[in-house]
C-alpha cells in the first residue's frame, strides 16, 4: 500500500486482508474476514501520536459483535502495548471513538448509533484538547470536553484487527467487513466540512 499524501506512511496487508480491485470509477476498497483472524493493514514507519487530528473512514459490516475499524497502535502486531485514537464497533453494534488520556490513562469514548447493518457508513472523529467529537453519516453523534490530552507514544496507523482490552463495551477484536478511504488529518474538521464530505459519498 502506498501513502498518497506524500508523508511516506506506506503500509501493508497482513493475513487475508486484501484490496478489492476495480477501476478508479468503481472506487476499490479493502476487505477483512473478521473475528478470530489476524487480518489487518498497517503502516510500516512509526510516527508520533498526534494531539490534534481527525480520522475519516468509510466502512460496512453486518457483524453485530464488534471489531476495530481504524486507529493508532504502538506496535505492528495485533496485540499492541498501547492502542487508542481509534474507531471501533462495540458489542452492541454501535460505533465508538476512543482516546486514552494522560495521567491516570482513563479511556475517553464517545458513541453513535447502530452501524452493523451491512450498509456503507461514513465516520469522522476529531480530537483537540477538551474537545472530542464523533460524526456518523454527516451528523454529529456525541461530543465531550473533559479529555485534555491523548497518551503520547510513537506508533502505527491500522485498519482491521486490533486488541480492544480495557475499552468500554468491546466485542470482537477483528473487524469483519469492508473499509475504504481511511484518512488521518492533522487538523480538526468542522461540522460543515464533515457534512459536505458525506454528501459527496465514497
Amino acid at each position: 500500500m502506498q501513502d498518497s499524501s506524500g508523508h511516506g506512511a506506506d503500509g501493508r496487508f497482513v493475513g487475508d486482508a486484501s484490496r478489492v480491485d476495480g477501476s478508479c470509477a468503481a472506487n476499490p476498497w479493502s476487505t477483512y474476514p473478521g473475528a478470530g483472524t489476524d487480518d489487518y493493514a498497517v503502516t510500516d514507519r512509526p510516527t508520533t501520536g498526534p494531539q490534534v487530528f481527525s480520522l475519516e473512514v468509510w466502512f460496512r459490516s453486518a457483524d453485530p459483535a464488534g471489531g476495530r475499524v481504524f486507529g493508532f497502535t504502538s506496535d505492528t502486531a495485533p496485540a499492541s502495548t498501547y492502542r487508542d485514537r481509534h474507531l471501533y464497533i462495540d458489542a452492541g453494534g454501535g460505533l465508538r471513538f476512543g482516546v486514552q488520556g494522560t495521567g491516570n490513562l482513563f479511556n475517553f469514548t464517545v458513541g453513535g448509533g447502530d452501524v452493523s447493518d451491512g450498509e456503507w457508513h461514513h465516520a469522522v472523529a476529531t480530537f483537540e484538547s477538551r474537545s472530542m467529537t464523533l460524526y456518523v453519516d454527516g451528523q454529529r453523534e456525541e461530543r465531550r470536553t473533559d479529555a485534555v490530552a491523548a497518551r503520547q507514544y510513537d506508533g502505527h496507523w491500522r485498519t482491521g484487527r486490533g486488541t480492544l482490552v480495557g475499552w468500554p463495551e468491546s466485542g470482537n477484536f477483528g473487524f469483519a467487513g469492508d473499509i475504504d478511504s481511511a484518512t488521518v488529518y492533522d487538523r480538526v474538521l468542522g461540522a460543515e466540512t464533515v457534512a459536505a464530505r458525506f454528501a459527496v459519498g465514497r
